[in-house]
């Protein structure tokens, strides 16, 4: 993959030690486009060469100037403009909107459903956005999201929503409603300008560089994609990569090392870290390939000591962006130990192979679909323009710095999405690809490599043409090739936007109507919990569903309830605890010998539906009521297991059932049990649902856990000897911390509805005390008395990556000060 292998005379393709700069490069005179321009124009016709016809023109193949960025930065700003144009007639790009007209209890009064392909964004980009901002009212950070998945689940850790990538923080700051707009705003513009400067580092020529920069960010893939904030950093980051190794490679400055360490930990915080690490792959193998044969040319050449540089530079600049980034990296990587994500079957593989014409037909004429769906969206966005895509073919064979990545990025990405062997050499060799899927989605990456591609050809053309007619390219027609280059940079815009607005669901008012607004059920809801002793959670009903799509709308679904404010168990996330994805899927149902042995494969989503919930084991989730679609009729037989309940609200948007008999969130009991297996404790959680009823924990439970059976019988004996009555009240509750005021003559047991997580402690009146897991998901601990209880969840790992960080930061600005030293010394 290597570029820098030498094919032609420029010096600049055989070695990256530095040399005299050709006449094409700034020079200490004026060098700005009207001085050019001006020289130029007082020369006769005859004294003009082609460079200095065309040098004022963009089409100068250098690494350009400052002046030339800035128009260059200008422009991505007026193309994201025309994009985002409706934001400035008071519209939002926002997909909540069309997502709630598909989900009760909005689509009620919204409807026809609209269902957006890139519902994510609503499902969780949106909610993730609240407790973001939530959290930094409170002054901290979300590192719990305790609303969902019935007792909450990591959110900083969760390797995907990006809590501390600075523009996310910048975003946050800003107005719910304009927050995931100016993030938007931000990624296309940075995506178009940061590909340009990689074209500009391969001296490709402003225009070229232009268009490739307009190609990338207006792409199908990136606007098909781009509302999904846990992706959209990929607009940025993919460029990033290559542009910062090569001139790691070509500077050779322990500058630019520092620079490519930080560029890698800023994007692998950003996001998705499985896209981010597959992103960086690229920029991680083009780095070994121009470290390699630059390496051994050195060694060849007897300059040993260039050798080493060439060698030890990449491993160590992304060995301190992993040290950079360890403040987020190291507890995340500690999360996913406790979140196992299994690979799916490679039976899949077949299933996932990309349609051909993606990266043929489609990617010349772009997709074909009347409905922008997520089969669209995962199988068929190679398309970057109809322009684009001819120079793309052009610059495919040509044999200038940047060729071969482009090439190689392009055959191997193609390659691995549509050829069946080629998809099982990659599920097997390399690491994440077998939990990534489908592979239609390298659409993306194969983007990235037409667009520069694109720049090439362009350039191509344009000396071709140069070296055939040169009289005419240096008089009359000396503006054909810039005109044509602006040309094609509008009519890509021309193409791309319209497309992309096809793609994504109608820019949506900022109204409250749009934003997951309070209907009457919400706010019975809301009520409700209010007003439970033990705070309250909810439960969401649907009809049975014989496939995904069919059985109609369901009720706060995934992170709904949470952006609403509703404790509930639904949920949608990557990663959550173990214990808490068994019990959900438990009590939708499945048998409990299934539910301890299927792994987790993809993101999970709480599911109950009406036919099949186990409702016997609801309460002693904390369950104190149960929402259901509006279809169901609040007395249907299949509920009467939940009896006793009455009816708290029936209404177009569903229907509210308040259930007795029901302890809320947090209790307190007299009893502990410890049972032999988890699969003993799950058969008996339909008992532990009265505010009487033991709690139930397993010998596995108890041996992860400070406590011992002993202890605990022996304290199980005192709280029946005892006899006193108690109460619990949960009187705060933050994001990352629960306070229970707890009544209590003697010693007894505190159950908290909180999912157990390593990262939770406890402490009563300032002294801890053990945690120990209940009913198979929750937490328990012994109490003596009266007192305050207080929870607090940080993730585990976050100190030693915070020194890590740290650390290494102090690494870095040693390094750029210690070069400093030494190119004074030398001076």
């Amino acid at each position: 993959m290597s570029d820098e292998t030498p094919v032609t005379d420029d010096p600049s393709t055989q070695s990256p030690e530095p040399s005299p700069k050709p006449s094409s490069e700034p020079s200490s005179e004026p060098s700005s486009s009207v001085w050019t321009k001006i020289r130029v124009g007082l020369r006769p016709p005859a004294e003009q060469s082609i460079d200095d016809a065309t040098d004022g023109w963009g089409l100068a193949p250098t690494r350009g100037t400052p002046r030339e960025h800035l128009v260059a930065a200008v422009w991505f700003v007026m193309v994201a403009a025309v994009f985002l144009a409706p934001l400035f007639g008071g519209k939002s790009f926002s997909v909540v909107g069309s997502r709630q007209t598909d989900v009760y209890p909005w689509t009620a009064q919204d409807g026809p459903p609209q269902v957006p392909a890139q519902f994510d964004s609503a499902d969780l980009s949106y909610p993730w956005q609240l407790q973001l901002q939530a959290a930094l009212d409170e002054g901290t950070l979300p590192f719990w999201s305790p609303d969902v998945f019935s007792g909450g689940a990591p959110l900083y850790a969760n390797g995907t929503s990006g809590q501390l990538y600075p523009p996310r923080l910048i975003a946050a700051m800003a107005p719910e409603r304009w927050a995931h707009d100016l993030y938007v705003a931000f990624h296309l513009v940075a995506g178009g300008l940061v590909t340009y400067l990689l074209c500009r580092e391969f001296k490709r020529s402003a225009l070229a560089a232009v268009i490739a920069g307009t190609a990338w960010m207006l792409g199908s893939f990136n606007l098909g994609w781009v509302h999904l904030e846990v992706v959209t950093s990929m607009l940025v980051a993919l460029p990033l990569g290559p542009l910062l190794v090569h001139r790691m490679w070509r500077r050779k400055t322990m500058g630019s090392v520092v620079a490519t360490a930080a560029g890698f930990a800023v994007m692998i915080i950003s996001g998705h870290l499985l896209w981010q690490l597959l992103g960086w792959l690229i920029a991680l193998l083009y780095a070994a390939a121009l470290g390699l044969t630059s390496a051994v040319r050195s060694w060849r050449s007897g300059d040993r000591s260039d050798a080493w540089g060439h060698l030890w530079r990449p491993p160590v600049a992304f060995g301190l962006g992993g040290a950079l980034s360890a403040v987020v990296l190291v507890p995340t990587l500690v999360n996913l130990t406790q979140t196992p994500r299994k690979a799916f079957p490679v039976d899949l593989l077949k299933a996932f192979e990309t349609p051909a014409a993606t990266f043929t037909s489609e990617f010349v004429v772009g997709p074909s679909f009347t409905t922008m769906t997520t089969g669209v969206m995962n199988y068929h966005l190679a398309f970057v323009g109809t322009v684009v895509a001819l120079l793309a073919v052009v610059g495919f064979f040509s044999r200038r710095p940047g060729s071969a990545l482009a090439r190689t990025i392009m055959i191997v990405t193609a390659g691995v999405a549509t050829v069946g062997w080629l998809g099982r050499l990659a599920y097997d060799l390399v690491p994440g690809m077998d939990v990534f899927y489908p592979y239609g989605r390298l659409a993306g990456w194969f983007a990235l490599g037409a667009v520069l591609a694109a720049a090439l050809g362009f350039d191509l053309l344009v000396e071709l043409v140069q070296r055939r007619w040169p009289t005419a390219a240096a008089g009359r027609w000396a503006m054909a090739a810039p005109v044509a280059g602006v040309s094609i940079c509008v009519l890509t815009v021309a193409q791309l936007v319209p497309l992309g607005h096809n793609l994504n669901p109608p820019f949506q008012p900022r109204d409250d109507a749009h934003w997951f607004p309070d209907t009457p059920l919400i706010r019975e809801a809301r009520k409700l919990q209010q007003d439970a002793p033990g705070a309250g959670r909810l439960a969401p009903i649907v009809l049975d569903h014989v496939k995904w799509t069919e059985g109609g709308p369901a009720i706060l679904r995934s992170n709904h309830a949470a952006a609403v404010g509703l404790d509930s168990t639904s949920g949608y996330d990557s990663t959550l605890p173990l214990p808490a994805a068994q019990t959900l899927r438990y009590l939708g149902g499945m048998p409990v010998k299934q539910v301890l042995s299927d792994p987790l494969v993809g993101a999970f989503v709480t599911n109950l539906e009406v036919g099949v919930t186990n409702y016997a084991a609801l309460r002693s989730q904390g369950v104190t009521a149960v929402v259901t679609v509006p279809e169901i009729d609040p007395n249907d037989p299949r509920l009467a297991p939940l009896r006793p309940y009455e009816v708290a609200y029936s209404g177009p948007d569903g229907n509210l059932l308040r259930l007795g008999n029901s302890a809320g969130v947090v209790s307190v009991r007299d009893d502990l049990k410890v049972l032999n297996t988890d699969a003993a404790v799950f058969e008996a959680l339909p008992l532990a649902s009265s505010p009487n009823a033991p709690i139930f924990t397993s010998a596995a439970a108890v041996a992860d856990s400070d406590l011992s059976e002993a202890t605990i019988a022996s304290r199980n004996d005192e709280a029946a000897k005892q006899g006193s009555r108690t109460s619990a009240k949960v009187t705060d509750q933050g994001i990352n911390s629960i306070v229970v005021d707890v009544r209590s003559a003697g010693p007894a047991w505190l159950l908290v509805g909180a999912n157990d997580a390593p990262g939770w402690t406890a402490d009563i009146d300032g002294v801890s005390v053990p945690i120990v897991r209940a009913n198979h998901n929750h937490m328990a601990v012994p109490i003596d008395g009266p007192g305050r209880v207080e929870f607090h969840y940080r993730p585990p790992g976050l100190l030693s990556g915070l020194v890590i960080t740290l650390v290494a930061l102090a690494l870095c600005a040693g390094l750029l000060v210690a070069e400093r030293a030494r190119r004074r010394l030398m001076a």
